[in-house]
């Protein structure tokens, strides 16, 4: 997946799109409030063709972090432990297949859900 470029954000709907994904199609994703804040701080004074974030290579940053912190996780390690954590905060929401947002309470959309 490239990385997310100032362009791919839309503030009017609160959307972001993730350009080629695992299965070779865009995503639109839709964010909390919180998370569009800290994307339009991002973004300031940047071009549509810039990168929001200066991150490019997850891995590298991620080995990084290790390497800081003393530790060996693994991103896919990260991903299951967000999962299982976030089945007890929310049981009632679907982290399958298809969701798009996480509905975690005190959490706002754009839209107001």
């Amino acid at each position: 997946m490239p990385p997310i470029k100032v362009g791919d954000v839309d503030r009017q709907s609160g959307k972001i799109v993730l350009r080629d994904t695992k299965n070779r199609s865009d995503h639109k994703l839709l964010l909390s409030k919180q998370a569009l804040e800290i994307v339009e701080s991002n973004r300031l004074d940047r071009k549509a063709n810039e990168l929001v974030f200066s991150i490019v290579d997850a891995r590298k940053t991620l080995a990084w972090i290790n390497a800081q912190a003393g530790t060996a996780v693994q991103g896919h390690g990260l991903r299951a432990s967000l999962a299982s954590i976030a089945w007890r905060v929310c049981p009632f929401v679907s982290y399958g297949p298809g969701s798009s947002l996480l509905a975690v309470p005190g959490i706002e959309t754009i839209d107001g859900t």
